[in-house]
């Protein structure tokens, strides 16, 4: 059944459906409602969410060095922007819980890791590509044989150049632990590799 009505204007009537209630296209592109009937629902803003204030302020501490760590291991930007994104609507989502836990900052550190940190295999695949062969053996197995913990230390201590009270802050540990996983990682790495 067909309830679209002609008027003398070409406008449809009110009993036309509401997914046929549409102007022509605008010249952007973009489809204008016909006066006095609701917008596409794509063409509906969607609510913002206003997140607890905690939570914006972890996002505005952490955002940094969180998109630096994984600009280090996805090497693109777009890609880094995206994961990191992704990663706050994980913690996001259980917030609350979050919130309980005896150490929320390792925690959402933990979470946020899962998402960037590279598999023993991507290590491999990045130690043993074409591109990386000066590098030595000795690095090649030494990479391998630290812990996540560790290799997150390294990452942000000695590649990106934080301070070890920031790195403590961000992994949600002591700065005393944290320079102790420092240290057992350098003992791993060959002499000439320590800063």
């Amino acid at each position: 059944m067909n309830l679209t009505l002609r008027q003398g204007n070409d406008r449809p009537s009110p009993l036309t459906p509401a997914r046929t209630r549409w102007a022509a296209s605008a010249p952007t592109g973009r489809r204008l409602p016909t006066p006095g009937h609701p917008p596409a629902p794509s063409a509906v803003e969607q609510p913002a969410l206003t997140m607890p204030p905690e939570f914006q302020a972890f996002c505005s501490l952490h955002q940094p060095i969180y998109l630096d760590y994984a600009q280090i291991h996805l090497e693109d930007a777009a890609a880094a922007a995206d994961a990191v994104r992704k990663a706050f609507g994980d913690l996001a989502m259980t917030w609350p819980r979050i919130l309980r836990c005896p150490n929320s900052t390792a925690h959402a550190w933990q979470t946020f890791t899962t998402r960037i940190s590279p598999t023993r295999h991507q290590l491999l695949r990045l130690l043993y590509a074409e591109d990386s062969t000066n590098v030595p053996l000795a690095v090649r197995r030494a990479v391998l044989t630290i812990t996540a913990a560790q290799h997150n230390i390294l990452t942000l201590h000695c590649v990106l150049h934080y301070p070890l009270r920031d790195v403590a802050t961000t992994v949600g540990q002591e700065t005393g632990m944290v320079r102790s996983l420092l240290h057992s990682a350098l003992r791993c790495l060959p002499a000439s590799l320590e800063p």
